[in-house]
């Protein structure tokens, strides 16, 4: 996939999670390839613990902007 197909991508799997759409099962399954496509240990606290609440688009912004820390 190319990166706008990805970021695209991304903003569907975010929309999905945090709209509630389907069961549990498949909130996961979001969730894990939300993961697969950039992992970022805090995409949950992105969406869901920040405040004030940040759009769909600006959740999207900020998991795809993390980079780990080289040790």
């Amino acid at each position: 996939m190319i990166e706008s197909e990805l970021r695209a991508r991304c903003l569907e799997l975010v929309h999905m999670i945090r709209s509630g759409a389907g069961s549990e099962e498949e909130g996961d399954r979001y969730f894990e390839e939300l993961q697969r496509i950039k992992p970022n240990p805090n995409w949950a606290d992105i969406m869901f613990y920040r405040f004030p609440d940040l759009s769909d688009e600006e959740v999207v912004e900020e998991g795809l902007a993390y980079r780990p820390m080289a040790l």
